[in-house]
């Protein structure tokens, strides 16, 4: 997994690339971590240049998803693509996240 973190103002975009996956868990967990040091108040997951994402990491978002809402923060997803896509569909995960096109 690869991952760029941009902020502005209150809003962080988390971009992701290349393949998420449980390996990629304890990586994804301090990056998270970091966004509520940076007291935001929106994060975005953008999933346009991930390649893959296998279960154990699609549980992660979810976890991630269910800290944001405890803490206030809204969490979207942004343009999945190919195989991710086709995994959010499966796994209905438009019902746990808004998801920009």
């Amino acid at each position: 997994m690869r991952y760029e973190i941009s902020t502005q103002g209150t809003e962080a975009v988390l971009a992701l690339s290349e393949r998420f996956t449980a390996i990629d868990a304890p990586e994804f967990r301090g990056v998270i971590h970091r966004f509520g040091e940076m007291a935001v108040r929106t994060v975005i997951i953008d999933l346009e240049h991930l390649e893959f994402i296998d279960s154990a990491a699609m549980g992660l978002l979810v976890l991630v998803r269910d800290s944001a809402v405890s803490h206030a923060i809204t969490m979207r997803v942004r343009a999945p693509q190919g195989q991710v896509k086709k995994a959010f569909a499966i796994f209905n995960f438009s019902k746990l996240f808004d998801v920009d096109p």
